[in-house]
């Protein structure tokens, strides 16, 4: 069901930021597997509406080194051209967080503090709250309006 994703879309851009940063690209933990990936949906989308995107995802950063990114994501350059080598850049150039599957989830406590609030989308449902409770963080999931 791809509602969850309109939803979140829909948000992110109610936002009126530039820039989101998604942590991760692939759904499922450890993998650099994007098939049927629900990021890369709304990574797509949302640099369609002009909103710039980084992601930072080693697993997916490897394939783009070693040339094996599937086909369908090679040809997008700007999605290429989004890959950032490190959580640190990622954080410094966005206030949107996007986290597509469990595994990033621990990179939330990375997060530097001092800098302005944090909008955090998680893809994954599962409501971290070891990492949001000591951050300046707004917390929204795709099946509440319920934001911590």
């Amino acid at each position: 069901n791809n509602s969850y994703i309109d939803d979140m879309y829909a948000d992110i851009l109610s936002l009126n930021k530039k820039k989101v940063g998604f942590l991760g690209l692939a759904f499922k933990e450890y993998t650099d597997d994007l098939r049927e990936s629900p990021g890369l949906s709304l990574v797509t989308r949302l640099m369609e509406s002009g909103v710039e995107v980084s992601i930072f995802d080693p697993y997916v950063l490897l394939l783009k080194n070693k040339g094996l990114l599937p086909t369908g994501v090679a040809k997008n350059t700007q999605i290429v051209q989004s890959l950032v080598s490190s959580r640190k850049e990622l954080f410094q150039n966005t206030n949107v967080i996007v986290i597509t599957n469990t595994s990033f989830l621990r990179f939330l406590s990375d997060l530097p503090t001092g800098k302005s609030l944090y909008t955090i989308y998680d893809m994954t449902h599962s409501k971290p709250k070891k990492y949001i409770s000591a951050k300046s963080l707004s917390y929204r999931t795709p099946f509440s309006a319920l934001y911590v």
